[in-house]
């Protein structure tokens, strides 16, 4: 059960509404997706963090808690 957008060491991030997105996925480049999250919420110190992944690094995939399988065609790296 680990998040995708983690609160970090800043204590003040580890509250409710810290790591909310703002406004979604933004293609910001030809090569590139931005994000940005809420931290220090309801602390004076309260600012936007900017994130940003591959467009080719994202991918998702869900399953129940209990857990599950998905199977590929093989990685090359």
């Amino acid at each position: 059960m680990e998040a995708f957008i983690r609160p970090g060491r800043d204590v003040r991030n580890w509250i409710h509404r810290s790591t909310n997105t703002v406004t979604g996925l933004l293609e910001t480049g030809n090569d590139r997706i931005s994000l940005f999250v809420s931290r220090n919420y309801t602390y004076p110190s309260d600012y936007l963090e900017r994130l940003v992944m591959r467009t080719d690094g994202f991918v998702s995939l869900n399953a129940d808690l209990s857990g599950g399988e998905f199977v590929t065609k093989p990685f090359i790296f």
